[in-house]
This record gives structure tokens, C-alpha cells and sequence, in this order.
């Protein structure tokens, strides 16, 4: 068997997919860890700490805004959270067109188990970054998720299948 000498895209390329394997492993644990102890994905988690975080309650695109998250995405997230009731869904008093959410008593109480979820530590790093590491991160990223082939890919909420609905 031929051994093949090492290319200059090696160390780099484990490099990359070493980090992406930390971050992988770091959203299975926390991933585990909430379905087991809390019954919450770690987008439920992150919807109900946005939540609890706002001085007031939020809409649904105020709600995507916050959690960097596509509306349709953060919309499955947040009927799952009503229907255990963790979210409270009222009219809105200035349009009755307009929902507002915020967190429930149970969800509260809930959310004081649970450690701060993974998009949050994420969000925190890249706010450590400089704008030069963010930009680089940023062209990075989207270029090899494109040279991979996954350009077409819906971004959905970290480990939620959005395609489940409850």
C-alpha cells in the first residue's frame, strides 16, 4: 500500500474539521443534556432564554431577530414551548393582529436548570473575535459551505428538527 505524502491543505483541513468536531460534540452533550434533564431541545432552551432575557414580551420577528434565526424556524420552536405552555402567547395592545410571547412561570422555573445554552457561549465567542476574525470567519464559512455543496441548505435552529411538528 502506497503511502501518500501530505498535502499543504492537511494541516489545515484538521485543523477545521477539528473545531468543527468540538463545536459537533459540545451541541450533542449540551443536546443530551437538556432532552435528558430539562425535556427541552437546545433550541427550546435558547428561545426560553431569549425570552426571559427581554424586558418586554416579543413578537415572533422580534424573537427571530434575537436568536439570529430564519421566522418559519424560531415559529416551530415557539408552538412546541406554547403548547407545554412554558410561553405565554397573548394579543398584542396595540395590534390586535400581532401575537407577543414571553416566558411563562413554568418556563422560568424550568430555565433556571438549565446552563446557558450553546448558541449563547457561540454568540459569546464570536463577540471576543475581532471584526478582522469575525470577517474572516464569516467569508470562510460561507465559502466552504459552499464549495461543499450545502449553499441550498435551510439554516434551521441548531439540533431542532424543524420538519417535527407538535
Amino acid at each position: 500500500m502506497k503511502s501518500r505524502s501530505k498535502t499543504k491543505l492537511e494541516p489545515d483541513a484538521q485543523i477545521v474539521l477539528d473545531s468543527i468536531r468540538k463545536i459537533v460534540r459540545t451541541l450533542r452533550q449540551t443536546s443530551k443534556f437538556t432532552e435528558k434533564n430539562l425535556g427541552l431541545s437546545t433550541a427550546q432552551i435558547f428561545v426560553l432564554q431569549k425570552l426571559a432575557a427581554s424586558k418586554v414580551p416579543l413578537s415572533i420577528n422580534k424573537l427571530a431577530a434575537a436568536t439570529l434565526t430564519h421566522q418559519s424556524s424560531v415559529s416551530v420552536v415557539v408552538s412546541k414551548l406554547v403548547y407545554r405552555k412554558l410561553i405565554d402567547r397573548v394579543e398584542s395592545e396595540t395590534d390586535s393582529r400581532s401575537v407577543e410571547l414571553s416566558i411563562s412561570k413554568h418556563g422560568q422555573s424550568l430555565l433556571t436548570k438549565s446552563p446557558m445554552s450553546i448558541q449563547e457561549r457561540l454568540m459569546n465567542g464570536l463577540a471576543q473575535l475581532s471584526e478582522t476574525q469575525r470577517t474572516g470567519l464569516v467569508k470562510g464559512l460561507q465559502a466552504l459551505v459552499q464549495k461543499s455543496g450545502m449553499e441550498n441548505e435551510e439554516p434551521s435552529m441548531l439540533l431542532e428538527d424543524d420538519t417535527e411538528k407538535k
